[in-house]
């Protein structure tokens, strides 16, 4: 029985014929004394939901990597991490960062590139989502490509909802909320 629903999957479909080249992605999972790594079932379900997708997509590479996070999630990139179920509405922009960061040019105006060159110390951001928001997959689509461009930018995209302890610690009371290195924070689309 799959986790993805028959119209995910027909996404999943339509993105792996759409691949000009493999993609591999990393799946972090905490080390065992990672307390705040959430429940075996949540670590068990990013296992199932990366197998699912190897096997419906047979241009996506996933690796299985244990590491120092606080959370499960999959690497993006190495300074993007999706700690979110790729699936209902934030599949679509999972997929897209896939796509963006293994097969071509970024879409991003010569004035955010020429903002992004400025960026010359580590910043990190933490972008909460709900699986269900309306206006998460957009904010997911905007800082997925500045990221990717900038790899001072650090982004960690949360699903609030599946991570409670982690919104708790930082105040995060809806989604999207944007937290710029612990300190200003933007709510809403």
């Amino acid at each position: 029985m799959t986790a993805f629903t028959e119209t995910e999957i027909q996404i999943i479909d339509t993105w792996n014929q759409t691949l000009e080249k493999p993609v591999s992605i990393e799946l972090n999972l905490p080390s065992p004394d990672e307390a705040a790594a959430g429940s075996k079932e949540t670590v068990n379900t990013f296992k199932a939901l990366a197998g699912e997708l190897k096997e419906l997509a047979d241009n996506l590479t996933v690796t299985e990597k244990t590491a120092d996070q606080p959370r499960p999630g999959f690497s993006i990139a190495e300074n993007i991490r999706f700690s979110a179920y790729p699936m209902k509405k934030e599949l679509e922009p999972f997929l897209s960062a896939l796509s963006l960061e293994n097969q071509g040019p970024l879409p991003l105006s010569e004035s955010a590139r020429a903002g992004l060159d400025r960026i010359d110390i580590p910043v990190q951001l933490k972008l909460y989502i709900a699986l269900f928001c309306p206006h998460c997959p957009k904010m997911v689509n905007t800082l997925v490509p500045l990221a990717l461009y900038c790899s001072n930018i650090h982004l960690d995209i949360i699903d609030g909802s599946l991570f409670e302890d982690a919104a708790r610690a930082d105040s995060v009371m809806s989604a999207p909320c944007l937290i710029l290195d612990n300190d200003f924070r933007w709510t809403g689309a």
